[in-house]
């Protein structure tokens, strides 16, 4: 027997069947299916749980020590201490859990910050929407977004 014949005797006829399947019209649509469960908001609310490493004020800008573990993040000592990992969104106890938020609005009636104005890193995990080139690092982490609000969208810190 030739290939050409195994070809048409084997290979022919499931061609044949698959054409014809993926040919026929379609069904009517199935029933609806049950409501799942509500999602969260995966841009607006995107956090980290995390350890600190010592006492960290709410609405601080924080540093990764390992993988679970942060301290707060400056501007005046190296490139590590400068490399933002997110903000705190509560006072977190040195050797306690909690929330570090890395990209995204928080709200807070404490916040002044200008519509638009950039926010930096300073000293002691704070935030400014002032610019200083007296740091060593600018470490921009977001921007103001009026009277109760701010906008984290963090950069890489910039040597200066």
């Amino acid at each position: 027997m030739l290939e050409s014949d195994i070809t048409e005797l084997l290979v022919q006829p499931i061609v044949s069947e698959l054409i014809e399947l993926t040919t026929c019209p379609q069904g009517p649509a199935g029933p609806q299916g049950p409501i799942g469960p509500e999602g969260s908001d995966a841009i607006s609310d995107t956090r980290l749980a995390v350890i600190a490493n010592e006492d960290i004020e709410a609405f601080r800008i924080v540093r990764a020590v390992n993988a679970t573990e942060v301290l707060k993040g400056t501007s005046v000592s190296g490139f590590i201490e400068a490399r933002a990992l997110g903000i705190t969104t509560e006072a977190i106890a040195n050797g306690a859990s909690g929330a570090v938020k890395f990209f995204g609005v928080i709200e807070d009636p404490s916040f002044s910050y200008t519509a638009g104005d950039p926010l930096f890193l300073t000293t002691d995990g704070q935030i400014t929407d002032v610019y200083s080139s007296l740091t060593v690092y600018n470490t921009t982490i977001g921007h103001g977004l009026g009277a109760g609000a701010i906008f984290i969208d963090l950069q890489e810190p910039v040597l200066l």
